[in-house]
């Protein structure tokens, strides 16, 4: 009997654990959503990995006067959620973020305009005990906007 007791305490323990890190990635996620779509890089800065950072330098310099002009207009009625959370293990992540009315940059001399809806999928690692972005490329909705 005592064997059955035990496998049962230590899956109740492991599925805390999952749930614990579940928490943990979904506050990491929502904390760089929140700063890197309403372009506040150098907090977004502060939940990227090191490596991800020239991705954010990229997206920062990319940002001219026209494309400023939209983002003021409507930087207020962004909302941001973590709609998923998948942890592969003790170092990877992946996250759903969903974002209402996001800021979508056009070619060069040319506006942005702001979508209606995106699914964002971003990768997270765990360095140092915290959970980071890992940004290999500017983030990509894999939604089609309807607008």
């Amino acid at each position: 009997m005592k064997p059955i007791l035990l496998l049962f305490a230590l899956q109740l323990t492991s599925c805390q654990l999952v749930d614990q890190e579940s928490t943990l990635v979904k506050q990491a996620a929502e904390n760089w959503a929140e700063a890197y779509f309403h372009f506040d890089y150098q907090q977004a800065a502060q939940h990227t990995t090191a490596e991800g950072l020239r991705w954010l330098q990229f997206a920062a310099s990319n940002i001219n006067e026209a494309d400023l002009d939209v983002i003021n207009q409507y930087v207020n009625d962004i909302s941001i959620s973590v709609s998923d959370v998948y942890v592969g293990n003790d170092t990877m992540a992946v996250a759903a973020i969903h974002v209402n009315h996001w800021f979508s940059p056009d070619s060069i001399g040319h506006a942005g305009s702001m979508k209606d809806d995106g699914v964002f999928d971003v990768e997270l690692v765990k360095r140092d005990g915290a959970w980071k972005v890992r940004m290999a490329c500017l983030p990509q909705s894999g939604m089609q906007s309807h607008d």
